[in-house]
């Protein structure tokens, strides 16, 4: 009876009647009896939890489908409102140039009219104080809203455009997104070490770096010599420094500086569209981060940042070392 119910445990078979008594076999007939129960317990509670784990999948799926969705909506109503927007603010520029050159047309009339001092010097003032302001102002708001307008189509189209997969040479490519940066300071330099190639689209690639670089020459600190370090982790830094969930086959640059940092509590939406590191002292419409973000995580990668505010920053950008399966 024993080896008929040990037989039966090992074929998942539900087992014969317990055995009656209270000896040892009948003690082991009763494991056996419990072991079975058990698994049987365990079985119910595997298919439970696999039903379970099917449904999560399913709607993570639909929610991950409905976010697409609603992503590739919205980079569609930004890019027709910013197209349509486009023309009046086209014309706005148009009438500022015409009323500019109306003002000073109006400017030698005057002064050729030989009007008297009393006549001439309200005028003047007027075409040369408020009238010249308000221009003024007027073509700021323009270029303002003309910036913004660019910025907007830049990041909806970030999300549309085909790609042109292939191996890339980071080491050219960080050297193109150098010389895109402009001079630098006299006590400031750059350090690139040698960059493995990456997997990914050359232009889109290099947007990151000119933005990342860019970024980095920009807020250093004017009472120190600048450092800006361009290199890639190696294997052990790169699984100590990986956010959880990080993609396998992917190498992780870095930029690094020895600027002035980033308030921590402005580290969370430091990706953020419209968003600057120090206010309007940073110039730009402030969307350079979020393309960078778009861009690396179109090819399978991430981008995050380490700061301390006061001794510098290091971005770190998640890239694969081969094709997507996607692509």
């Amino acid at each position: 009876a024993l080896r008929d119910n040990a037989e039966r445990l090992g074929n998942g078979v539900r087992l014969a009647p317990a055995l009656s008594g209270n000896d040892e076999i009948a003690a082991l007939d009763a494991v056996l009896h419990h072991t079975s129960a058990r698994l049987r317990l365990a079985d119910r509670e595997q298919a439970a939890l696999k039903r379970q784990l099917e449904a999560r999948a399913a709607d993570l799926a639909g929610a991950n489908e409905h976010l697409r969705q609603e992503t590739q909506d919205n980079e569609m109503f930004i890019y027709s409102v910013s197209h349509d927007l486009r023309s009046p603010l086209v014309n706005l520029q148009g009438f500022s140039k015409e009323l500019q050159v109306s003002c000073d047309e109006l400017r030698v009339q005057i002064e050729s009219a030989g009007l008297p001092e009393t006549e001439h010097r309200p005028m003047t003032e007027l075409l040369d104080g408020e009238v010249n302001e308000s221009l003024q102002f007027l073509r700021q708001a323009v270029a303002r809203a003309a910036a913004i307008i660019d910025a907007l189509l830049r990041i909806s189209r970030a999300g549309r455009l085909e790609y042109r997969w292939q191996r890339v040479n980071m080491g050219r490519l960080v050297e193109r997104a150098r010389a895109a940066a402009g001079a630098l300071p006299d006590t400031a330099r750059i350090d690139a070490r040698d960059l493995p190639p990456a997997w990914g689209d050359p232009g889109a690639l290099e947007q990151i770096f000119s933005n990342l670089i860019g970024n980095a020459v920009r807020h250093l600190d004017p009472a120190r010599p600048g450092r800006i370090e361009i290199g890639v982790l190696d294997a052990a830094a790169q699984a100590d420094n990986a956010p959880q969930g990080a993609r396998a086959h992917t190498r992780t640059y870095y930029v690094r500086d020895n600027g002035v940092g980033i308030p921590s509590a402005y580290v969370p939406k430091l990706f953020h569209a419209f968003q600057r590191l120090h206010g309007d002292d940073s110039g730009g419409p402030g969307i350079g981060l979020a393309l960078a973000r778009r861009i690396a995580e179109r090819h399978g990668g991430r981008i995050w940042v380490e700061s301390t505010e006061g001794a510098g920053s290091t971005f770190f950008v998640d890239l694969p070392d081969q094709p997507l399966r996607a692509a």
